[in-house]
């Protein structure tokens, strides 16, 4: 089984209704959702734009913690854009989105 079929077994679908729908997926050969390349640009615009917002101001007097956190909703981005699992290692799904961690912006 695949993770969309998790999905559609949580909500209440059957293993044999997961599995037809996975096969008319398989088969209807119609592309969903954003390409790659838009999903990068919409993660380095809108999120990374939303999560610097006047950082020069806030983000010298940030704790280690919070940086942390936005350094994660940087990696889950960047999951999104590559669609690496979540066991991938932070620093090679970083660089094939093409995004950095605001760690080392906080003392530079």
């Amino acid at each position: 089984m695949f993770a969309d079929d998790t999905s559609a077994l949580c909500s209440g679908n059957t293993i044999a209704v997961a599995r037809e729908r996975a096969q008319l997926a398989a088969t209807s050969l119609v592309s969903w959702g954003l390409k790659e390349q838009q999903l990068r640009a919409v993660a380095n615009g809108y999120v990374r734009g939303a999560l610097e917002h006047a950082a020069a101001a806030w983000l010298p007097a940030t704790s280690k913690t919070n940086v942390e956190l936005l350094d994660r909703e940087m990696r889950a981005a960047a999951r999104e854009v590559t669609g690496c699992i979540r066991s991938a290692p932070h620093h090679g799904v970083m660089a094939e989105a093409m995004t950095e961690a605001m760690k080392p912006r906080r003392h530079g």
